[in-house]
């Protein structure tokens, strides 16, 4: 078993970081869009833990951060202003910006520190922002802050999507917003880790042996009522499909599938026939073999997975899961990453609402390849 670390074995590896972004196109914003959808859940594989907290359709064209950012891009402090807090005060811009409200923390006399409560849009680097100093009890003069590139919310860019490439622009009856990741994630917002587990062999039913790596991605921050978890996944991003003439090289999991988008994988419909390794025998994920449906009518996909019933009371999930190690690039099987989709069906009665606290997200793991071939043949140039 030896480490491949030549251009063929990283190839599935920069194709499929780079070929992710090809399902999150921008698309209209659907009713289920509002309200933004938020959640406390955070992801870890193997200890490395992820955020999912920042919703999938928050991005407005020029927002502004919420944060307490802003405090250190003022250019005129106020003076004589009453300490304490200032809640929720308009501003005005000297760009084309607008909507932007602001609370203000006051010691000593002036400003020491600025949240945003409301984000507003269009708003650039270069841009003043104003509180008049008559929305500050007591202040000389007004606030003025000058906005700079670390004030804007760098997310505009990511677009709204719905779970499981459904509709956006529909109605949203049994869909989930796609949730995005506050850190470790591609540009396109799926949450990217490294498994850090042991290396398996095993044996194939057709003879010879492949390689995977174990790891446990865990749930936390579930809601407090019983719940249904899914995981559904496949390893096979990033292989080549065969099976079609001309081949493709596939780089979306099989549950985001839909009609005409050629990029995925087709989606499994029946538990049992999920993808297992390679004694066709043992699913990638554990967990009860079933089939979720979402969306509804014209919508409607039946999707495969496998399911966690999680108690009341219990905040935290997992699945024990193999992560494929094949690294070379004409591969027709599997790649290096598992791609991974989650759904959290609070109440555990099969109906999504994105009103709710029922969640769902994607995150891929990805091990590091390797070949059961010596230095110098198949391919492989070990360091």
């Amino acid at each position: 078993m030896f480490k491949q670390r030549t251009i063929l074995g990283w190839h599935n590896i920069a194709w499929s970081i780079a070929m992710v972004g090809a399902l999150l196109h921008p698309m209209a914003q659907a009713a289920f869009k509002t309200p933004a959808k938020t959640s406390n859940i955070s992801v870890s594989v193997d200890g490395n833990a992820v955020d999912i907290s920042i919703t999938a359709n928050r991005a407005t064209p020029g927002a502004l951060v919420a944060s307490g950012a802003l405090s250190t891009s003022i250019i005129q402090n106020v003076t004589g202003a009453t300490n304490g807090n200032v809640v929720n005060r308009p501003t005005t811009t000297s760009g084309s910006g607008s909507g932007a409200r602001v609370s203000l923390f006051v010691a000593g006399n002036a400003v020491l520190n600025v949240t945003v409560v409301s984000e507003g849009s269009g708003y650039a680097a270069g841009d003043t922002l104003t509180v008049a100093a008559s929305d500050i009890p007591n202040a000389s003069q007004s606030l003025i802050i000058q906005l700079v590139a670390d004030d804007i919310d760098n997310l505009e860019a990511l677009p709204f999507a719905a779970f499981g490439n459904g509709n956006s622009e529909g109605n949203g009856v049994n869909e989930l917003s796609l949730l995005r990741a506050v850190k470790g994630s591609s540009s396109s917002g799926e949450v990217r880790l490294l498994a850090q587990g042991g290396v398996i062999k095993k044996e194939c039913a057709g003879g010879g042996t492949e390689y995977y790596q174990r790891a446990r991605v865990t749930l936390s921050g579930l809601p407090t009522a019983a719940k249904d978890v899914w995981a559904f996944y496949d390893p096979r991003v990033g292989a080549t499909d065969d099976s079609v003439d001309p081949t493709v090289q596939r780089g979306q999991p099989h549950f985001n599938a839909k009609s005409g988008f050629g990029d995925a994988w087709p989606r499994i419909a029946a538990g049992g026939d999920q993808i297992k390794l390679c004694d066709n025998n043992t699913p990638y994920v554990d967990g009860t073999a079933t089939v979720l449906t979402l969306g509804a009518g014209g919508d409607a996909r039946d999707t495969a997975g496998m399911k966690k019933a999680i108690g009341l009371n219990v905040t935290t999930a997992h699945f024990d899961v193999y992560v494929p190690m094949e690294g070379r690039a004409n591969s027709t099987t599997t790649g290096i990453t598992l791609a991974m989709g989650f759904v959290v069906d609070v109440g555990q009665n099969g109906a999504l609402d994105d009103a709710t606290a029922d969640v769902a997200f994607e995150a891929w793991v990805s091990s590091e390849p390797w070949w059961n071939t010596p230095p110098g043949q198949g391919g492989n140039e070990t360091d």
